[in-house]
């Protein structure tokens, strides 16, 4: 799961970056959500579905508005931390982290640079926990190749799929899973925070 790994990394969880992705140049949804800080802020751990290892961190808002929260966390001995933008279009919720390529590999904690890419995720929140699953690069390129969704599948690249900017029919044709399951369901991200 490279892909929700690296959003992990935003998210309190290590990074595979030299494994394939579906990317955006602008965090993807439509509208922020409106986040409550109390919600939000505190120590949080992570855990990807078949790996041992979590790793701890801490969240902290920075715009309820706008939906922008901070992780900070360490790992290998090493402090990290990164930007989370959370958006959403109709029932789904997204988080999307800047991802600066695999010889950065947690984008910058600051205002992004015109060329940065985002990582995301799928969300859905359930009291002090959230369920993160990352977008199936497989099915995304066939979308993209067939020209129901805007984007490029490229080779050699970080991503595999540079998806294009989706509007609400996307959202809803996707939502519908009309042509499959756009995630993958069989793996995910917890998150869990502890007060």
């Amino acid at each position: 799961m490279p892909g929700l790994r690296y959003l992990c990394g935003g998210l309190l969880l290590s990074v595979s970056s030299a494994c394939a992705a579906v990317v955006v140049e602008e965090p993807i949804g439509m509208t922020p959500l409106q986040i409550d800080a109390d919600e939000w802020e505190g120590n949080w751990e992570g855990h990807v579905s078949g790996e041992e290892d979590a790793i701890v961190g801490t969240i902290e808002v920075l715009d309820v508005s706008s939906g922008i929260l901070r992780a900070v966390w360490i790992e290998n001995g090493e402090p990290h931390s990164t930007r989370i933008y959370l958006l959403e279009a109709g029932d789904w919720m997204f988080a999307s982290v800047p991802a600066a390529g695999p010889d950065l590999p947690y984008g910058p904690d600051s205002q992004e640079a015109a060329d940065v890419e985002y990582v995301w995720a799928r969300f859905e929140r359930a009291g002090d926990a959230v369920f993160a699953w990352e977008p199936d690069v497989g099915k995304f390129r066939e979308l993209v190749e067939s020209g129901l969704l805007p984007g490029r599948a490229e080779e050699g690249r970080f991503s595999d799929v540079l998806l294009g900017t989706l509007d609400m029919d996307h959202y809803a044709f996707l939502a519908s899973e009309e042509a499959g399951i756009p995630f993958e369901w069989d793996g995910g991200l917890v998150l869990v925070r502890s007060r």
